[in-house]
């Protein structure tokens, strides 16, 4: 069953994911208001942190990539990043050239990473797990893992959201 979160800052710099149920979906200002009224902001999840992510699990947790999703239409850019993820799908070993693409983009235009996600390849307690992150700091992930997953992106977020 998926579960939807969306991670903010609270006044002593602590990063939370909130769970964003399918009431708060239809009334997205309405629930970013309420938690900004606790003192918590929201996080925008740059490119950096995207990739940090998507590193950490395509390496370090060896998921396959499902999506990367730019935030800006471009046609070539798609078509280039899409025949990236086949190559990276039969070897695993061309994730370099991938990451590395996704870097110059991140660094050197105003493209930003909207959305990824992400598949694990294999079952982790009796069923895969899955989840996309998208810019606006919302994750939706389905599986068993979750409070892990949620840690896991935490981590990676406080390691670069200063930097």
């Amino acid at each position: 069953m998926k579960k939807f979160f969306k991670f903010f800052i609270e006044k002593e710099k602590n990063i939370v994911a909130i769970p964003y149920l399918q009431e708060d979906q239809k009334k997205y200002f309405r629930f970013v208001k309420e938690q900004y009224e606790k003192g918590s902001r929201q996080i925008i999840i740059t490119s950096k942190i995207m990739l940090k992510v998507l590193e950490e699990y395509f390496l370090n947790k060896k998921f396959r990539i499902v999506e990367i999703k730019f935030a800006e239409e471009d046609l070539e850019l798609n078509q280039e990043i899409e025949k990236y993820l086949e190559e990276v799908e039969k070897d695993r070993g061309c994730f370099f050239k991938l990451l590395n693409k996704l870097e110059v983009i991140a660094n050197n235009s105003s493209i930003d990473i909207e959305k990824i996600e992400l598949v694990s390849s294999k079952r982790i307690n009796e069923a895969y797990t899955s989840f996309s992150l998208k810019v606006n700091g919302i994750v939706i992930i389905d599986g068993n893992t979750i409070e892990n997953d949620i840690n896991s992106i935490i981590k990676n977020i406080k390691e670069n959201i200063y930097s």
